[in-house]
C-alpha cells in the first residue's frame, strides 16, 4: 500500500515466519534477515528452569529428578541465566 518493504524480521526463536518470507520470497531476490530477540531467549531459559526445579519426574523418560538437583538449579538460575547473557553478549561481539 505504501511501497515499505521490511529488511528485517525480529524473531522469538521461532523460524516459521522467517521461512515462510524466505520460501514466498515476497520482494523478489531480496532477502529478509532474522535478528533474534535476546530478551525472549533469556524469559525461555529462565521460564525452562524454573519449569525444571519444580518437576519430580522427568516426561519424557519418567525418571525421578533429585531433589538436591532441583535444589541446586533452584538456587543458580539467576546465575545461569547471566551466563547465558554474557555468551550472547560475546557472540554479538564476535
Amino acid at each position: 500500500m505504501h511501497g515499505i518493504k521490511y529488511t528485517k524480521l525480529v524473531g522469538d526463536g521461532d523460524s516459521s515466519v522467517h521461512k515462510k518470507l524466505l520460501l514466498g520470497k515476497p520482494y523478489g531476490n531480496m532477502v529478509v534477515e532474522k535478528i533474534e530477540c535476546h530478551n525472549h531467549l533469556y524469559r525461555n531459559f529462565y521460564s525452562k528452569l524454573r519449569e525444571i526445579s519444580n518437576k519430580t519426574r522427568s516426561s519424557s523418560k519418567n525418571i525421578a529428578i533429585p531433589v538436591s538437583l532441583r535444589k541446586v538449579i533452584l538456587s543458580n538460575i539467576e546465575k545461569l541465566t547471566t551466563f547465558i547473557k554474557m555468551a550472547t553478549t560475546y557472540r554479538i561481539k564476535e
